[in-house]
């Protein structure tokens, strides 16, 4: 597989992660807050907060995503989310807790160490993917000094030795 279809295909793949985790998040806020919660983590005053941002962010992302727009900014964002959720059900698994992850459904409680893998692989296809944009996507899409001056200044002179053509209206004439 190529960079490039491998760039297209995890930038899918991680745009459905992220939009798909949206619905439940939104249609019930206040299960997500308590979900959240449960974790105890964040301060009692941050949970609500959290729980209304943190959906739209993930669907803003997945909108980037698709739209292979601001990728860079994106993928640092999805990667962080990703780490941010490992890391939060990795510290409940250490202390004991059994919760409801809140990932994609609120108020079931499901396999902590399944949602602790299925973040891992996550945020390792996030990563996979920076990686891919960084080294080869990012570089080809970069524009040249030469590009740069020849669409700022089209009255830019053109070098000595550029031979003039009959569409140059700068060119010496035959006479």
């Amino acid at each position: 597989m190529s960079a490039l279809s491998a760039y297209r295909y995890l930038r899918y793949f991680l745009a459905v992660v992220l939009i798909a985790a949206v619905p439940h998040k939104l249609l019930d806020p206040a299960g997500f807050a308590l979900a959240i919660a449960r974790y105890d983590l964040v301060p009692t005053a941050a949970v609500n907060a959290i729980a209304l941002v943190l959906p739209w962010l993930e669907a803003l992302l997945a909108i980037l995503l698709v739209c292979d727009v601001l990728i860079g900014p994106a993928l640092w964002l999805a990667n962080l989310l990703f780490a941010g959720f490992a890391t939060s059900i990795a510290i409940a698994m250490a202390r004991g807790i059994d919760i409801d992850c809140g990932c994609f459904t609120t108020g079931t409680t499901g396999s902590m160490l399944f949602a602790l893998v299925r973040d891992v692989i996550f945020l390792v296809a996030g990563i996979i993917l920076a990686l891919i944009y960084a080294r080869v996507i990012a570089p080809s899409r970069a524009v040249t000094p030469a590009e740069t001056s020849e669409e700022s200044d089209p009255g830019e002179s053109k070098p000595e030795d550029a031979p003039a053509t009959a569409q140059d209206p700068e060119a010496p004439s035959a006479s």
